[in-house]
């Protein structure tokens, strides 16, 4: 925005005062010792003020999410009924929807109102949207693809559009997926977004030809144990950005300035779990989002509050200092050439199946003859998915419950935590006996018992302790709330509304735990395992 058009929009002063006022900046009068008229004094009051303005403008503007704000609406969520049976009633709330670059009254702002506007009332039922299906109007990937338009009447009007407010359009989104970040970095001749101690996970997203991007990944900081899930976007000055950020009613984010440890200057604006950063780098804006494990609603409200201290930490984990530069599609599609997708890891489990009334499961038929062969599947198998940790993996062959035949039980060497029981069981399909497996995740007492230990804090707050016979039987569960610190008990794990928990006490809880005596077994490392067996 120049220095006209920003006087001009904020009222209260004409352009021809404006003009007469930059005419002094430019030619000062030279001193006689009078005082100016009057109307020149008004003028030299209105070029001074003008000066402070801009000089402070950017002070004001950065300081506060409502200068990025260019609309809101009011969202109705339906009534649903909460995890113990209750009902909870509908309940309304404000989204508020804000700009990723420019302020209020700025060329980028204006442009992106009078874009939403236009969309929200062309082609109502999507008529037109359902008619060009599959771009068949021909409408040219720029604007198809960058812009969502599917008229040439559509491209036009965003023409017009961009004319007035003098932006120019970005090109065909460029994407990348996760194993092409450095294609990423390469294309835009950007060094690393987060700073050298944040660990950055499975990144993807786009770019544009001009430089503007979003990306998306994992990040974790030195010292913590869990992931968070980073959206940062830049977008370029003097090109038209097409999208805009939504979020909770603004009224209620609290809202600071912070100096990084870098220098750079950031907005951070915080509410309940989550966080926003806004930084104006110069050529272009930076808008960040994130927030303390995500909750999943409406069960799960477990999240930690993003405290000041944790924001600030976490805004000091990011660059600011970016310059992305122009690059050439045709030379970034050629150079994908050496980012190949890598090879897909199958699931291990892929193929097993679990018969009708069934406790167990069953292994692929051509392995499952025997437990030499299921082994062997299992040891060759280390990089696919959901078998990674096969090395730290021992065994025990034994006659576990007493029944005049051998099992082999698997456990990890680190945890000493069991992973499956095998067993020689008949088919129900080939009636041929087969190896048999039990997925236990979890410990192995007297009797025997298995304690099953099931993490459900991220779902529905809870941590629970199953205890089973040899059959499967269900003979005791306990339930621990590590927010409120609570015991509860049930004979059954409690996945259903009609099930009753009785609150019991730490102590109780653990007369419980320390009725079942854990079972003394010699293990091997499973690599050794009899083949020949």
């Amino acid at each position: 925005m120049t220095n006209l058009e920003l006087f001009i929009a904020l009222g209260g002063i004409s352009a021809e005062n404006l003009s007469g006022a930059e005419e002094l900046q430019r030619n000062p009068p030279a001193h006689t010792g009078r005082k100016p008229p009057m109307r020149r004094a008004v003028l030299i009051a209105a070029a001074v003020a003008l000066t402070l303005l801009l000089v402070g403008c950017a002070v004001v503007y950065v300081l506060h999410l409502q200068d990025m704000k260019i609309g809101e609406e009011v969202i109705t969520q339906e009534a649903w009924t909460g995890p113990s049976g209750e009902y909870v009633p509908p309940t309304e709330w404000v989204s508020s929807q804000l700009s990723l670059q420019g302020y209020n009254g700025s060329p980028e702002q204006l442009a992106l109102r009078e874009w939403l506007d236009f969309k929200e009332q062309y082609d109502p039922g999507n008529i037109l949207l359902k008619e060009n299906n599959m771009n068949e109007s021909g409408v040219p990937e720029q604007y198809n693809i960058t812009y969502d338009c599917y008229t040439f009447e559509m491209m036009d009007k965003l023409n017009e559009i961009l004319d007035k407010y003098h932006l120019k359009p970005l090109g065909t989104w460029i994407y990348f997926d996760r194993w092409e970040t450095p294609l990423f970095y390469e294309a835009l001749q950007l060094d690393r977004l987060c700073r050298p101690d944040a660990d950055v996970q499975r990144m993807a997203g786009y770019f544009s030809p001009e430089g503007s991007f979003h990306a998306e990944f994992g990040q974790t900081l030195d010292g913590e144990q869990e992931e968070r899930i980073v959206t940062y976007t830049y977008a370029k000055n003097q090109y038209f950005y097409p999208y805009y950020s939504a979020m909770r009613n603004i009224e209620l984010w609290e809202q600071w300035h912070y100096t990084t440890a870098d220098g750079s200057d950031v907005l951070l604006a915080t509410y309940e779990n989550a966080l926003v950063i806004i930084c104006d780098c110069g050529d272009g804006f930076i808008h960040i989002s994130t927030e303390n494990e995500m909750l999943n609603p409406p069960y799960d409200n477990t999240a930690e509050p993003m405290t000041r201290q944790n924001a600030e930490k976490i805004a000091n984990s990011f660059n600011y200092s970016i310059s992305p530069q122009p690059c050439d599609p045709e030379e970034v599609e050629a150079m994908r050439a050496n980012y190949p997708e890598p090879e897909r890891q199958s699931h291990f489990m892929i193929g097993f199946r679990v018969p009708p009334e069934a406790d167990f499961w069953l292994p692929p038929e051509e392995v499952a003859d025997s437990f030499a062969h299921y082994i062997s599947y299992v040891l060759e198998n280390r990089n696919a998915a959901g078998n990674r940790d096969v090395d730290q993996l021992e065994y025990c062959i034994t006659d576990l419950n007493s029944d005049g035949q051998p099992e082999v039980l698997l456990r990890y060497r680190d945890t000493g935590k069991y992973r499956e029981i095998l067993q020689m069981v008949e088919d129900p399909d080939s009636r041929q006996q087969v190896v048999s497996i039990r997925f236990i995740n979890g410990y192995l007492y007297e009797g025997p018992v298995f304690e099953s230990v099931i993490d459900d804090t991220k779902v529905d707050g809870f941590l629970y302790y199953e205890y089973r016979d040899f059959d499967w039987n269900s003979i005791a569960c306990l339930r621990y709330n590590p927010k409120t610190k609570e015991w509860t008990k049930s004979s059954t794990k409690g996945d259903t509304h009609d099930v009753v928990w009785e609150t019991i006490s730490e102590s109780e809880a653990n007369v419980i735990q320390s009725a079942y005596t854990p079972l003394c077994l010699e293990m091997k490392p499973l690599s050794q395992f009899p083949m020949d067996g």
